[in-house]
Parts: C-alpha cells; structure tokens; sequence
C-alpha cells in the first residue's frame, strides 16, 4: 500500500484504533478520542501531512475505524502497517518507511497510551525520532491511568505532551 513520500518535518502515526481494542473503553472515552483524532487527522489533510496506520494483526481484530480511515486524503495514508507485537517497530518496515518520509518526528495517535502506544515511543525513541502527543488524542485501559496522568508524565520526560488536541495542533502548525 506503500505511496510516494510526502514532504513534512513529521508524521502522524495512528495505533490500534480498531473496534477489538476500542471495545475496553467507556463510550465518552471512545466518542473524545475518535472526535479529536478527526481533528488532527484534519489539521493533517490540509497542511499535508503524512499519516500511517498501525493495526494490531490478528484474527478478530479488524481494521481501523472507517470513520478515521475514511476522514484520510488517499494521498496523504502513506502506509498501513500490520504489527504482531506491541511495538510498531518491531517486526515491521516503519522503520524503512519513517527514512524513507525522512522526518524526525512523530505524532503519535491511538490506544493503549501505556500499551502499544508507548512501547512504539520507546521504538521511536530508541531510533532517534523525536515523540509527540496530547491527551485526547490517547487514552489508556489501564485503571490506573484513566486520567492519563502517569503516561502524561511519561510522555513529557521523553518527548512532548501536550494537554488538549488544540495546544497540539497549535504546536503542529508552528513546525508546519
């Protein structure tokens, strides 16, 4: 599925929005999430910026969301990535796609924030790219962060965290 790079000082990497996962969270959470991902999702179609999806494989777990998947320009869902693990980078070509968009930087979207999400920002991190997020735009099934407060600490330590989708898409358009 992989397209011709797009050129952007960074790109939005959407993880595991799929209805298996999405199943573990209360509907205000799942409605907030997928509402500010569509925001974001829109800053990026029309300051072109690239967007990948990242699907947990397996049988049952579909794909992401339509809603999100559908609200993406075409030209802009530079690759869908099938992962077997945690980790987006481990097992898969992210790394190979995220040379070959040749940014530094990754916004990262999705669920679960002390999951997948962030055992991608570890790959990240470990690769030398520099990690972005907010809340809103993560959430976590674990009950102990279902106010996202030990990943926000997280998050900030090794990268940015922003507190609200518009701060961040304030902050995204800045480096634009």
């Amino acid at each position: 599925m992989r397209k011709d790079p797009v050129t952007s000082n960074f790109v939005v990497v959407i993880i595991d929005m799929q209805d298996f996962f999405l199943r573990r969270f209360d509907a205000v959470v799942r409605k907030e999430v997928v509402a500010n991902q569509q925001d974001i999702i829109d800053f990026c179609n029309k300051n072109g910026v690239p967007v990948v999806l990242v699907e947990y494989e397996g049988k049952g777990r579909g794909r992401t969301l339509s809603v999100l998947r559908n609200r993406i320009k075409k030209s802009l869902l530079v690759d869908v990535i099938s992962k077997p693990n945690n980790s987006a980078f481990r097992d898969t070509d992210l790394e190979g796609l995220m040379k070959e968009l040749k940014v530094r930087s990754m916004v990262l979207m999705g669920i679960n924030a002390s999951g997948c999400v962030q055992d991608t920002a570890i790959g990240a991190l470990r690769r030398g790219y520099k990690i972005v997020t907010s809340r809103g735009v993560i959430a976590s099934s674990s009950v102990r962060d279902k106010y996202l407060n030990t990943s926000k600490k997280w998050y900030s330590k090794k990268g940015k965290f922003f507190e609200s989708p518009e701060a961040l898409k304030d902050f995204l358009q800045k480096i634009s």
